[in-house]
């Protein structure tokens, strides 16, 4: 265990215990979807074994690693496992990495332990329940089935609609994941998903914009894409209709309901510290990152050290991401203050008391706002 107290703790303080996030990539698939640039493969049963075991190993060592005396004490209040697909391990599997994970850190009872899933993988969801999970990420991108087709997802809407039936028994804290700007993909056909996937009543959509990346299959093919216009209404439409269905945009790509925000993702955003377990995962921990290597038998190295001045640009670039914005502290003030009011007078961002947020305008060009912002001269 690396939470020992000792007479300076928080516990005889009286101050809260530090709050820590677990990421946990598995980097198995059924097969790698066209447009994925995440760190994922295929694999056999042995090949699954090994490297369950090779983590399971990395997380009970934890506690001699460089990074482990800025986490004692710490009370994780998230864990999350990403891929890949992480539905493609077992009950027993995943137990046994969430047993190493309860041997080494100090969980809250109330923790968010959410987990990926792929409609095609048929989980055991009353399984999933049992071993510790209390919210799911279900993978759906759209509920047509040629575009999923094109999407080289394996699954389809009829597939997703069945596990979604099954999974909703056991859990009321689910997440789906829907893209936008697709290949053949139409306004219409968007708000078709849209209304078919609010009837699920989901705790929490996510919806991303297709970004072609180097080196994944879409990138070397000439797509047929919606016009810029276009996919600009397919988010604005997806706001709007979410919204009046009750989920609230908290994030630029994601929706929930009341208390059902992503706890886990929140971190990022507000910069809390997270420590990342698996092949290709990263952590963050007292501004110090580290990142794994790409490899089933990965090595951690430090990936760089963040001054204060980086701190101050990534809240600024993190903050605006999210619905409340970023909060104005006298570093932001003094720095990009004046930055910040160009964007304001130009209806880039709305200024309060205390916070900067991004206007629908913003949002529209939000990696120019940021851009401009952090190289205001």
């Amino acid at each position: 265990m690396i939470t020992n107290p000792t007479p300076t703790d928080s516990v005889l303080t009286n101050t809260p215990p530090p709050k820590l996030g677990l990421y946990i990539h598995i980097p198995f698939c059924l097969r790698k979807c066209h447009y994925c640039d995440f760190f994922s493969l295929s694999s056999s049963p042995e090949s699954r074994t090994n490297y369950i075991n090779y983590l399971v190993n990395n997380i009970t060592s934890f506690p001699s690693s460089p990074a482990a005396p800025h986490c004692n004490n710490a009370l994780v209040d998230t864990i999350f496992f990403g891929g890949g697909t992480p539905s493609v391990l077992s009950p027993n599997q995943l137990n046994s990495i969430l047993t190493a994970l309860h041997s080494t850190f100090t969980i809250s009872p109330s923790a968010e332990i959410s987990i990926e899933v792929n409609p095609k993988t048929h989980a055991d969801y009353s399984a999933l329940k049992s071993i510790g999970f209390n919210r799911l990420s279900l993978g759906l991108q759209s509920d047509n089935n040629a575009i999923l087709k094109h999407l080289g997802r394996l699954h389809t809407a009829e597939d997703f609609f069945a596990e979604y039936n099954i999974a909703q028994r056991y859990f009321d804290n689910i997440n789906i994941d829907l893209m936008f700007g697709l290949p053949h993909q139409t306004l219409e056909s968007w708000q078709s998903t849209l209304k078919n996937i609010i009837n699920l009543n989901p705790a929490h959509i996510s919806t991303y914009s297709l970004i072609i990346e180097p080196g994944t299959p879409f990138y070397n093919q000439t797509l047929t894409l919606p016009p810029e216009d276009i996919e600009r209404n397919m988010y604005y439409t997806a706001s709007q209709t979410l919204a009046q269905a009750g989920l609230n945009r908290y994030e630029i790509s994601n929706f929930s309901h009341i208390n059902k925000e992503c706890k886990h993702n929140l971190k990022y955003w507000t910069r809390q510290d997270y420590l990342g377990f698996g092949s290709n995962a990263h952590s963050m921990v007292n501004n110090v990152r580290y990142q794994n290597s790409s490899e089933l038998e990965y090595k951690t190295s430090i990936e760089e050290v963040v001054t204060p001045s980086e701190r101050v640009k990534e809240q600024i670039m993190l903050g605006l991401r999210l619905s409340c914005g970023v909060l104005i502290t006298p570093k932001i003030q003094g720095k990009y203050g004046d930055a910040l009011r160009r964007q304001e007078l130009l209806g880039n961002l709305k200024i309060t008391n205390s916070h900067a947020i991004l206007t629908p305008r913003g949002i529209d060009i939000s990696n120019v706002v940021i851009s401009e912002i952090l190289n205001f001269d």
